[in-house]
């Protein structure tokens, strides 16, 4: 079964070869390692870089409340991915929707045949 450091895996390698695509795109992956002290050094080193938009997996609801709002201070879009934070200071929120995604995974067994 795979993991969800699996998934993560797949949806950065999706970032990638989409932006690719685009000339005036240039995609930069951090990878925290599931460290709320190294997210944040990257957060405020992106900040630093002037980035154009941050897209955050928040490792915590409370542990970078304040560098988002520092990006965001900046004038910097911050959108985040699958988990909000304890705070409205965010430019948008994206989340899955698991019920779909279950939902999907039912028909995809259903419609092979197997069986768990």
């Amino acid at each position: 079964m795979p993991s969800k450091a699996d998934w993560r895996k797949d949806m950065n390698h999706f970032m990638r070869v989409e932006a690719s695509v685009h000339s005036n795109i240039a995609l930069t992956i951090k990878d925290s390692k599931n460290n709320p002290q190294q997210q944040i050094g990257d957060i405020e080193e992106m900040i630093q870089e002037e980035m154009d938009v941050l897209i955050v997996s928040p490792l915590g609801p409370d542990l970078i409340v304040a560098v988002i709002i520092r990006a965001i201070n900046a004038k910097i879009p911050v959108i985040l991915l699958d988990r909000k934070i304890n705070s409205n200071n965010y430019t948008a929120y994206l989340e899955s929707d698991n019920i779909e995604i279950g939902r999907n995974a039912g028909k995809y067994i259903f419609s092979s045949k197997r069986i768990l």
